[in-house]
């Protein structure tokens, strides 16, 4: 009886003890999950520094150059970072300060292609009366990247019947299904 009392006590002990590993390997699997999203939210929440060191490089030459373009390059660039400066910090903004961030990023653009004779890039077509929405932090941005080089296309916010509408035209090559999947679960959210 002794043995058996004995083997019974070693079996639960076992058995809790595999329980615990158990609960401890799903708990590691959860931590390892969040972690990776976080490391993808912060690869997210960026400002891309190839295109920083892109303008800095075109500021430097045009400083060479032209000076007085290269002050009006400059203070694009200064105007678009203060305008991405809170969408790094936050996860959700504004539909105006997106399109403020996109409005800045488009002159920024503009100027860098100014200067080598290139057109003009991007169209904003907003409302006057954008109602003050939630929005994603840093979405708008990506939409803007989806164009193909010498297209000329439109970033369009409408309202409809009271709600809101963005539309993107004459992107010179199809929206990736992935990105479109990822913008609407980030608006869902």
């Amino acid at each position: 009886g002794g043995i058996l009392v004995g083997a019974y006590a070693l079996a639960l002990r076992t058995e809790r003890t595999r329980s615990l590993l158990q609960d401890a390997a799903i708990a590691r699997s959860r931590t390892t999950a969040l972690r990776g999203e976080a490391e993808l939210a912060d690869l997210q929440r960026h400002v891309d520094p190839d295109l920083l060191l892109d303008v800095m490089g075109d500021v430097e030459r045009r400083y060479r150059n032209a000076p007085e373009q290269a002050d009006d390059l400059l203070g694009r660039l200064v105007e678009f970072l203060r305008c991405a400066m809170p969408g790094l910090k936050d996860r959700t903004s504004t539909l105006a300060a997106e399109l403020q961030l996109a409005c800045a990023y488009v002159k920024l653009q503009s100027t860098r292609a100014v200067g080598r004779g290139e057109g003009a890039g991007w169209i904003i077509d907003e409302p006057a009366d954008l109602p003050s929405l939630v929005f994603p932090s840093q979405l708008v941005l990506p939409m803007l990247a989806l164009a193909a080089p010498g297209a000329e296309p439109r970033l369009r916010v409408r309202r409809p019947s009271g709600g809101v509408q963005i539309e993107l035209h004459d992107l010179g090559r199809p929206v990736p299904e992935e990105f479109a999947q990822q913008a609407r679960m980030s608006l869902q959210s």
